[in-house]
């Protein structure tokens, strides 16, 4: 349960960032959708993409996620 009390005027004013991206594979549309409401620090969650990418792209050169 959320304390109101504890949330800040910006918070409670700022409508989610919300972002999608498409995709058809044959005949099927797939929709990946992202919403950030604010809840972790950007710093963090642009470190956390950017060491998942770079890991993934070893894997691949190396043939590992095979």
């Amino acid at each position: 349960m959320i304390n109101q009390a504890e949330k800040t005027p910006a918070q409670e004013t700022r409508p989610p960032l919300t972002s999608y991206h498409e995709v058809t594979i044959g005949r099927t549309l797939y929709r990946v959708t992202s919403v950030y409401k604010g809840e972790i620090e950007l710093k963090k969650a642009l470190e956390d993409l950017t060491v998942n990418k770079a890991l993934r792209s070893a894997q691949a050169a190396t043939g590992a996620g095979v």
